[in-house]
């Protein structure tokens, strides 16, 4: 009987193990089509907060757009979008570059590619070419965008929302 309760709890223990991991910021799990993303996208308020608390930034408009060619077009973001939030220098950067939708674990993100960006040297396999990756969230249109700007456990990131469309 003991023999049959010890399998039973290791049993237990494996499945559990073995659940899907929560998804607590609603990052996308289904690949959103590239029209459902493109548009503008901007800081919001708590992230326009976040930043002016690091006493490391002047107040900028930050912006993200996205077009449906797989183009993309950044403005004045924090230089810590990519560097590590206590190693950031205070700088921004905006330039052009292509995104394209991966996954990553469960969920689908932005893999987004810079052939240049003033304030980094070079990040990825290409000389000179700067890559990053911003989350997607929500499960349908309008997405958010989100890049975490320290470790995952910490919950610091910059979130920007979609812009409406003028009708």
């Amino acid at each position: 009987m003991s023999s049959l309760l010890t399998y039973l709890g290791l049993l237990t223990l494996l499945l559990a193990g073995c659940a899907p991991q929560p998804n607590p910021k609603n990052y996308t799990l289904t690949a959103p089509q590239a029209d459902a993303l493109a548009g503008t996208y901007h800081a919001t308020e708590s992230t326009k907060t976040l930043i002016a608390a690091t006493g490391k930034y002047e107040s900028k408009p930050a912006s993200i757009t996205l077009h449906a060619d797989g183009s993309i077009e950044i403005l004045n973001l924090p230089d810590c979008w990519i560097h590590a939030f206590n190693s950031a220098l205070g700088l921004f950067d905006t330039g052009k570059g292509t995104w394209s939708i991966v996954r990553q674990q469960q969920w689908h993100v932005l893999m987004c590619k810079f052939p240049s960006l003033p304030n980094h040297a070079s990040s990825g396999p290409e000389h000179g070419v700067v890559t990053a990756m911003i989350s997607i969230v929500g499960q349908e249109a309008p997405y958010a965008l989100e890049s975490i700007i320290s470790h995952p456990d910490a919950d610091l990131a910059m979130r920007f929302e979609k812009v409406p469309s003028a009708p």
